[in-house]
């Protein structure tokens, strides 16, 4: 139910359980997110995705949202993505979020 990838260099989501709870991605390599990266994570609540491009992390470039990318995770409830240099906040997030974390971009 519970993974926490943080910490190492992957540059993609990997094929994941899809009874996962609770997933982190932080201070990763990964700097883009599109709408197949998540399919069938229906049960997800919990997105960790804080420090992948920033002063200790440095990149190339901002974390890329695509619009509707986190649309399909219909249980999605707290969002952090922190530490990204974001320039906007991301389009079309999942209506059942009551949490989202944009500090620090």
């Amino acid at each position: 139910e519970e993974l926490n990838l943080s910490y190492n260099g992957i540059t993609t989501v990997p094929a994941l359980p899809s009874s996962l709870v609770s997933l982190s991605l932080s201070h990763t390599s990964i700097l883009v997110l599109g709408p197949t990266h998540f399919t069938g994570l229906h049960a997800l609540r919990f997105l960790y995705m804080d420090g992948n491009c920033y002063y200790m992390n440095p990149c190339p470039r901002a974390l890329e949202v695509a619009p509707g990318a986190l649309l399909g995770l219909g249980n999605l409830t707290h969002l952090s993505l922190k530490y990204n240099n974001l320039t906007e906040v991301p389009r079309r997030l999942p209506p059942s979020l009551d949490t989202l974390l944009l500090s620090y971009n």
